[in-house]
């Protein structure tokens, strides 16, 4: 088994910055993610004469957000799980550079 040396403290306290805030976020959107499909639901029971086009535009949109959630838990799981421990891999992008720039700009491209 291989020793990993001591780290000197400013690093140290980075990582636990990177992490904090990771797993901080991590948790936020996936709180968030549930409190939006109560609110698909809410407007599947509340709506259910709406126009389809409307229902397709609410329910493409909940799906883009339940993609860049699995996304962001997959990239949770790298981070806390399978890459518990590696220094260098709490600093790589991962898959975030899919998640905000392309689907982000889609999902802003399909609101009035």
């Amino acid at each position: 088994m291989t020793t990993v040396p001591a780290l000197p403290p400013a690093i140290q306290t980075a990582i636990i910055r990177i992490a904090e805030t990771s797993i901080l976020s991590y948790l936020a959107d996936i709180g968030l993610c549930g409190i939006l499909s109560v609110q698909i639901y809410t407007y599947y029971l509340a709506f259910p004469n709406d126009r389809w086009t409307n229902k397709t535009f609410v329910y493409a949109i909940y799906l883009l957000n339940l993609l860049l959630t699995g996304i962001f838990i997959y990239n949770a799981f790298i981070l806390f799980g399978s890459g518990f421990g590696d220094i260098l891999g709490a600093t790589k992008v991962h898959s975030d550079w899919y998640m905000g720039p392309i689907l982000g700009g889609f999902g802003e491209h399909l609101l009035p």
